[in-house]
């Protein structure tokens, strides 16, 4: 399987060989490598961004104080970042070799890279604010609770 993406990559640099690379070989070769490390770096954060994301969507699972759309929300947002940012090096890794180059895939991806990252910092946050109600803020009286408070004692019986 890698020797059929590598000879991919190599194709789409050898289409444009003469006009972008100038008929550089050690460039197309240097961009053909870095660009199977993306496809390589795409599988890695894909692996632990998603085993991570899947643990804290677990988390987010079992919480039962924080609201139903607080935790769709939180969900939502780990998801798609979880999503987005491996493909980010993923889709530069296969636009590089065409481009001229990795810097060139960064450049024509930043849309897709900083907010994938930036919202699954956000869900991340989201996961520790949610369990921070959860676990450590006393929950709200409920109504039987408020309705005890609200009947005056009768301290004559205690003696105070």
């Amino acid at each position: 399987m890698e020797d059929q993406i590598v000879e991919s990559l190599r194709a789409s640099a050898d289409a444009v060989r003469d006009t972008v690379y100038r008929g550089d070989e050690a460039k197309v070769q240097a961009v053909v490598s870095k660009s199977w490390t993306y496809f390589k770096r795409a599988h890695m954060h894909g692996g632990g961004i998603g085993t991570a994301t899947l643990a804290l969507l677990l988390l987010v699972a079992a919480l039962r104080r924080p609201s139903p759309a607080a935790r769709a929300l939180v969900g939502w947002a780990l998801g798609l970042g979880a999503v987005g940012y491996p493909a980010y090096w993923l889709i530069g890794g296969m636009l590089a070799p065409g481009l001229g180059g990795t810097a060139q895939a960064k450049e024509a991806l930043w849309i897709l890279a900083f907010p994938s990252a930036g919202i699954l910092l956000l869900g991340v946050l989201g996961v520790l604010v949610l369990a921070t109600i959860e676990f450590f803020v006393a929950p709200k009286p409920s109504g039987a609770d408020q309705s005890l408070r609200s009947q005056p004692t009768d301290n004559r019986a205690t003696g105070a």
